[in-house]
């Protein structure tokens, strides 16, 4: 929500923040190294975790319980929004063109070849794929899980969350592979204007991603449905037990007051 609205504004209305105010081109840069990361972190832990609730060996099995997975998250928004520093630090508005960017050349030969090919599309993809194979062979070698049908809405939630990767993330990876080629290349004005153009795309499609991993989830798993349907009554029953309590206690207040 933070950087796609602001991307559709940028792109669709011309009106461009992060050239006119430094707080806000800090911010943003910042949002996108850390939230973006921690997403990701939070994909390849679950598929890590599947991995390791359906394997056969006791030692892996005792690896997925909720007491580890929340110290894990806790060190690794650590760990992002410290890699985020940087980004407050080194990015603010050029003097010379008037643009968002890093100040900093170390930072700035760190951001696509570290940053945005390795962390943002290598690493993920690839535990998403091996971990996600290793759990679906987990499964059918398991005779209990294979009889319930648990791997049919499991892989399918597995390779629908890879697919979006892979379409979201290796395009966004390419593209940014070329950009880094071809940095110190002359280029006439309508192969920049095109270059532009193929960013937009590109950036658009990378949010696919974040956008489109629960609503494939909705259509793919049943259980992945019913379980959001209790969530919500659980949210409203708890709503409704609360206006009734505190309508009770209104009352009350109000015959004590009389």
């Amino acid at each position: 929500m933070i950087n796609l609205v602001s991307r559709i504004v940028m792109s669709g209305d011309g009106i461009d923040l992060t050239r006119t105010s430094v707080s806000w081109c800090k911010i943003r840069n910042f949002c996108i190294a850390t939230l973006s990361l921690l997403s990701l972190t939070c994909s390849c832990l679950a598929t890590i975790d599947q991995y390791f609730a359906t394997s056969q060996n006791v030692s892996l099995r005792r690896l997925s319980n909720i007491q580890l997975a929340h110290r894990i998250l806790i060190v690794m928004i650590i760990v992002w929004f410290c890699h985020g520093i940087p980004f407050l630090v080194f990015y603010n508005i050029s003097s010379i063109t008037n643009i968002c960017a890093s100040n900093n050349l170390s930072f700035a030969v760190y951001y696509p070849s570290v940053y945005f090919i390795t962390l943002n599309c290598t690493v993920p993809v690839s535990i998403m794929v091996i971990f996600g194979y290793l759990a679906y062979r987990n499964i059918h070698s398991t005779r209990i899980l294979a009889e319930q049908q648990a791997d049919r809405q499991l892989v399918r939630m597995i390779l629908i969350e890879a697919l979006l990767i892979l379409i979201s993330y290796i395009q966004y990876g390419v593209h940014g592979a070329y950009m880094l080629m071809t940095s110190n290349v002359s280029k006439s004005k309508n192969r920049l204007e095109i270059e532009d153009f193929f960013s937009t795309v590109a950036n658009l499609i990378y949010y696919l991603y974040f956008s489109g991993s629960c609503y494939m989830f909705l259509l793919s798993s049943s259980r992945f449905r019913q379980e959001a349907k209790n969530q919500l009554r659980f949210w409203r029953k708890h709503n409704q037990v609360n206006s009734k309590h505190i309508y009770a206690n209104g009352g009350c207040i109000k015959s004590i007051h009389q």
